[in-house]
């Protein structure tokens, strides 16, 4: 009669072998032998998942516990091995969607086997399915604790910090990842996009150079890299990476069919120019369409609806257009041919690859003359020497939220200031959080105006508002791109990390010769950027007329005199 200890050597051999039916049928007759043994159940419960049966599989495990659990005293190896059963019992109930007990076994599992990551993994793993990242990063730390050479665990923590938005988590991670495997492509990606987004974009530029000489054709490398360069100020090299967006996020250009122009001289025909990125980005890059009329000849543009009749009045011999259709060809847009198409990201590619390539001119966006008359004699009738705009949060535009809001106890300071007593303000607040502005307003005990009828299904009554203002303070956002292409004086409050359209440095920006930049500095307490504004600005309020910004109405008969002469 075959002995216990060759029963158990023939059934583990069988298991090993993957033997799967022998297996079973040798582990059930050692379990008549030791009823009680549960390391038999385990390996039996083993078995029923890789024949497909789990639930069978989970009841033998849970046996299997009850047993080792009820053995008395455990030594560590002991507690190790209830640990893995512990392990394969939430594995099998994970798959089989238990998540409750799924997750009570990956806890145990993780409290008895200190030593081995795979728990971990799984458990990180398990957290990541359910979208509890912060949980899953913790899981994941656990794990490359018990093995720091780990690549792969390092990877996961730096992608997951980046996608959580913990950039320099993520740039730790990544940068472990690389001591290992200095050429990975993941790790240099993720780390120079996390540099990017902290504003360390010197830093990255140097991870993309690795990751782009590796691999040419890493569209969203290209991209960033792109955008790290425009935002150090290379702008011919910024905006050929820049070009890779199409590739690499969502756009109107993938419905058009026409043509590309390329800057090719000497073509002729029409040429339609559309907006890709929302009203912010089309608002400054709006700025070349004259050059481009003056380069290519007759052009339509496609741009958000709020747009077309301020559009429509700056940019003379323009038209703009709502297409009916989802598709734009050659010769087939109802009663208009065109020729050729690019997307506004695209024109500065052409016509401001340079400092020297930015005009000098005030404004290039001109509002209703007779709104803007209205709203000059409505603020004439309001106390206050100035008459300046202000809103809490930037909307539409690219920045995360915070990075496009002035904190409420800060603007609190700037609209409380002393010598700003005479000041009448105006609010510019448009977005999702009314009910939070509305607040502060009432809360306030300066009198801020909200006007609501600016905002309408265009932007010509808030451009007529906004031009009869002696200044807009704004976060980044539309308000202060439109003030600042209509020529109004604008300050843009930048927190330390800011969208790559302002640069990373200097107090001005080559697209609006009208804007002041208030940057927060590498260490500097945001309250402190607030205090050098409320220094210039009592500045301001000390001037005499004469120095004083040039009022708007003569601004915009320069800007269309200026077209008049360019159309001549």
């Amino acid at each position: 009669m075959i002995s216990t200890q060759e029963l158990n050597n023939l059934a583990v051999q069988a298991f090993q072998e993957k033997r799967w039916e022998d297996a079973e049928k040798l582990f059930q007759q050692l379990r008549e032998k030791e009823p009680d043994c549960g390391k038999i159940y385990a390996f039996l419960g083993e078995i029923r998942c890789c024949l497909n049966d789990l639930e069978g599989g989970i009841s033998l495990f849970q046996r299997a516990v009850e047993l080792l659990q009820d053995a008395g005293d455990q030594n560590a190896d002991d507690r190790e091995y209830l640990g893995k059963v512990h392990f394969l019992l939430a594995l099998a109930c994970q798959t089989i969607g238990n998540r409750d007990e799924a997750q009570s076994s990956f806890l145990l599992a993780t409290e008895y086997c200190t030593k081995w990551k795979e728990p971990w993994i799984k458990f990180g793993q398990f957290h990541f399915d359910n979208g509890n990242h912060d949980q899953a990063v913790q899981c994941f730390r656990k794990a490359v604790a018990v093995d720091p050479s780990d690549v792969s665990l390092w990877l996961t923590i730096g992608y997951l910090e980046h996608r959580r938005r913990n950039h320099e988590s993520a740039i730790i991670a990544m940068k472990r990842a690389r001591q290992f495997e200095p050429e990975s492509e993941i790790a240099n990606f993720y780390l120079a996009e996390s540099l990017r987004k902290t504003g360390k974009d010197e830093e990255a530029i140097s991870y993309y150079e690795l990751l782009i000489g590796h691999n040419p054709s890493h569209v969203p490398g290209l991209y960033g890299y792109g955008l790290s360069l425009l935002a150090t100020g290379d702008l011919e090299r910024g905006w050929m990476g820049y070009e890779a967006r199409q590739l690499c996020t969502s756009g109107t250009w993938e419905r058009h069919v026409l043509p590309t122009w390329n800057g090719e001289e000497d073509l002729h025909g029409t040429i339609l120019a559309f907006g890709e990125e929302g009203i912010s980005a089309e608002i400054l890059f709006a700025s070349c369409l004259p050059d481009l009329m003056d380069k290519i000849g007759y052009c339509y543009i496609e741009c958000d609806r709020l747009l077309h009749s301020l559009f429509k009045r700056s940019f003379p011999g323009i038209s703009v257009v709502s297409p009916a259709m989802e598709e734009i060809r050659p010769h087939e847009f109802p009663g208009i041919y065109m020729d050729y198409q690019i997307p506004f990201g695209s024109l500065p590619r052409h016509f401001r690859s340079h400092p020297g390539d930015f005009p000098i001119r005030d404004a290039y966006l001109v509002p209703d003359f007779a709104k803007l008359e209205r709203w000059r004699n409505r603020f004439a009738a309001t106390a206050g020497e100035k008459k300046i705009g202000v809103l809490w949060e930037g909307t539409w535009c690219a920045e995360p939220e915070h990075q496009r809001q002035i904190p409420f106890d800060q603007l609190a300071r700037i609209v409380r200031a002393p010598f700003a007593e005479n000041v009448h303000w105006v609010s510019l607040q448009h977005g999702n959080h009314k009910k939070e502005w509305d607040h502060f307003c009432s809360v306030s005990p300066i009198s801020i105006e909200q006007i609501s009828e600016i905002f309408t299904d265009n932007l010509d009554d808030m451009a007529a508002m906004i031009s009869a203002l002696d200044l807009v303070i704004a976060p980044s956002g539309f308000q202060a791109h439109l003030a600042a292409a209509l020529g109004v004086p604008t300050w843009v409050v930048l927190p330390e990390q800011c969208d790559w359209r302002w640069h990373l440095s200097g107090s001005y920006s080559p697209w609006y010769p009208a804007v002041k930049l208030f940057r927060q500095e590498s260490g500097e307490a945001y309250h402190e950027m607030i205090d050098r504004l409320l220094e210039l600005l009592e500045d301001e309020f000390m001037e005499e007329p004469e120095n004083m910004i040039l009022p708007f109405p003569q601004v915009a008969r320069q800007v269309s005199s200026w077209y008049s002469l360019k159309r001549a």
